[in-house]
């Protein structure tokens, strides 16, 4: 996070990608019987909890994204799955594209259900694959 440029798409990604880590942590430490307390400090950080300084720098660098940026990002790396999904395989691994999409919407935080839809035909015509979308169609 701390090597990526500000304002831009990857330092919003590296933000993403230390607060999920920071949930699943805190996650880790509730399921494992650990103290409330704790997995608060973790998911908060130190800066919010300790009340220190934050330098403007690294604030604006581990700032929280916006919903408009975690919208893009969402779709963005759904594209891109969507994208090898369809090269490797004829049908959803999911079985059906609706399971497909309860799948995707679940990996990419603030992935809607058209969004989904949106990639999905964008993938289909980057790869030329539109088997996902015939009816009828579903894995044994």
């Amino acid at each position: 996070e701390l090597n990526c440029e500000l304002g831009t798409i990857a330092a919003a990604e590296a933000a993403v990608a230390r607060a999920g880590a920071r949930a699943q942590l805190a996650r880790a430490i509730i399921t494992a019987g650990g103290p409330e307390t704790l997995a608060e400090f973790v998911m908060k950080g130190l800066q919010e909890e300790a009340g220190t300084a934050v330098p403007q720098r690294a604030a604006a660098v581990t700032a929280a994204p916006t919903g408009k940026t975690l919208r893009h990002i969402a779709r963005k790396g759904c594209l891109e799955s969507l994208i090898g999904l369809l090269r490797r395989h004829d049908l959803p691994p999911q079985g059906t594209v609706p399971a497909q999409c309860e799948a995707a919407m679940r990996e990419f935080t603030g992935l809607s259900e058209r969004a989904f839809y949106n990639c999905l035909r964008e993938a289909e015509r980057v790869t030329r694959n539109d088997k996902w979308g015939k009816p009828g169609r579903r894995q044994e």
